[in-house]
């Protein structure tokens, strides 16, 4: 192939080896290189690593960049994976090797990501862990040794990742529309007890409150009504509401004008 590299000087050298001993049993006697390119190939197939070595295409179509990144693997994450990778060729005797544990991370997620994609044929995970230092994996107890300081760093990491894998997460912040806390007090409810309360569970307490104090929900004020409601309902024991603000506002002044002819009657039979 000549002189020409393919990604790096370090990455060319790896798949020269992994071809001239891709016949020999997987074991801590090849290079941790050449057992990145095996893993690589294991996820993707040979030719989806080979081809675009063999065609010096890395990030054209059908190129070693397209052909990682098919199962959703970022760009971003590939660029570090390669840096990552020529890093370890340079730090190999290092111990613990920062870089073997992320470059192990990278291939575990992108395992995954293809579960996630296409699904997985029966045994195929338990033959692609033969390729990661897990604790448990006898094929690469040298390494895991060697280059681990946390013996079970990529067990947590690889069951954290198939767990992912089979579950979908709603990350979407939900909102809660909570009301004056005071008029879930005069209900009956606790504190504890609404903040507790799923966002279906206190909309249907939003109801009970605006329902108890007779205000129309879609009164755009209706807030402000349930402030005005709850704090006169604290102040004289019942609820001076109609569900309509003018209409409210209507009766309140029909109990002031009531309660000062009262007092005035009352000054006149004194005096």
């Amino acid at each position: 192939m000549g002189n020409e590299e393919f990604i790096s000087k370090e990455f060319t050298l790896a798949i020269e080896s992994f071809l001239a001993t891709k016949d020999q049993k997987l074991s801590s006697s090849l290079s941790f290189p050449v057992i990145i390119i095996r893993t690589l190939v294991e996820i993707y197939g040979e030719l989806e690593i080979i081809n675009p070595y063999l065609n010096k295409n890395v990030s054209n179509q059908n190129g070693f960049d397209e052909n990682i990144m098919k199962y959703g693997f970022s760009e971003e994450k590939l660029n570090d994976f390669k840096k990552c990778f020529d890093s370890f060729c340079r730090t190999s005797k290092e111990r613990p090797n920062i870089f073997l544990v992320k470059i192990e991370q990278y291939l575990i997620e992108m395992f995954f990501l293809k579960k996630k994609k296409i699904g997985l044929l029966e045994g195929e995970l338990e033959n692609f862990k033969k390729y990661i230092c897990l604790s448990t994996n006898t094929y690469l107890t040298d390494y895991t040794n060697y280059y681990l300081e946390d013996k079970t760093c990529l067990d947590y990491y690889l069951a954290r990742q198939n767990y992912v894998s089979e579950h979908t997460f709603d990350l979407t912040p939900v909102k809660k529309a909570t009301l004056f806390i005071d008029a879930y007090l005069l209900l009956g409810y606790t504190v504890d007890e609404v903040s507790k309360m799923t966002s279906e569970e206190l909309e249907e307490a939003n109801h009970k409150v605006y329902a108890f104090f007779k205000i129309d929900e879609n009164e755009e004020n209706k807030r402000d009504l349930l402030i005005d409601a709850v704090n006169y309902y604290k102040k004289y024991g019942n609820r001076l509401t109609s569900g309509n603000g003018y209409v409210d506002l209507l009766l309140l002044i029909s109990v002031v004008v009531t309660i000062a002819l009262t007092l005035f009657i009352v000054a006149i039979r004194i005096s």
